[in-house]
């Protein structure tokens, strides 16, 4: 996961010193949200994001975040609307990992490297570089390592992920 990170960073580093960096830029937009983060069960913590879209048709948007203090994540984001004022996306994937076993988003109690995130959500651009933000995400143990171990019992923490799903309402500063 690391070399994929330096890599994307490289390739952006790369693309700005080219004399084609001016296009470029036009057509990248960089977000950095700084959320609060709230959850049933009470792991609240204060996800901090950035994102990367393109806005030449590419529906996608690459996120890395931090999620103080528990971990560390990245994802991807489809942009489903995009309008003047309002972008929702959904079906957004990604992979968090943790900074020690018992800071997990959802149950601790079980064994796992990593967790994936799924969720959707909503930006509404109230100025020009400002936006409120608000995101839903489940944290889902880790799908490759824990129907193996825990098999049939599984589906409690599947089900428990759900219910300890986290609403992140934020500030969103566009550059």
């Amino acid at each position: 996961m690391n070399k994929a990170i330096l890599g994307w960073l490289s390739a952006l580093i790369m693309m700005t010193a080219t004399p084609q960096a001016q296009a470029f830029e036009n057509r990248l937009e960089v977000t950095g949200i700084f959320n609060v983060g709230f959850s049933l069960n009470a792991r609240n913590g204060i996800p901090l994001s950035l994102r990367l879209r393109w806005l030449d048709g590419l529906p996608f948007a690459l996120e890395a975040n931090v999620h103080v203090p528990y971990g560390v994540g990245a994802g991807l984001l489809l942009d489903v609307y995009r309008g003047e004022h309002l972008r929702v996306h959904a079906f957004d994937v990604g992979i968090f990992v943790p900074i020690a076993p018992q800071l997990r988003l959802t149950r601790p109690d079980i064994d796992r490297d990593f967790d994936l995130w799924t969720g959707l959500g909503i930006e509404w651009n109230y100025r020009r570089s400002e936006t409120v933000a608000v995101d839903w995400r489940v944290f889902i143990a880790d799908p490759s390592r824990v129907p193996y171990y825990y098999g049939a019992f599984c589906k409690p923490i599947y089900l428990d992920a759900l219910k300890e799903s986290q609403l992140w309402i934020g500030y969103v500063k566009r550059f």
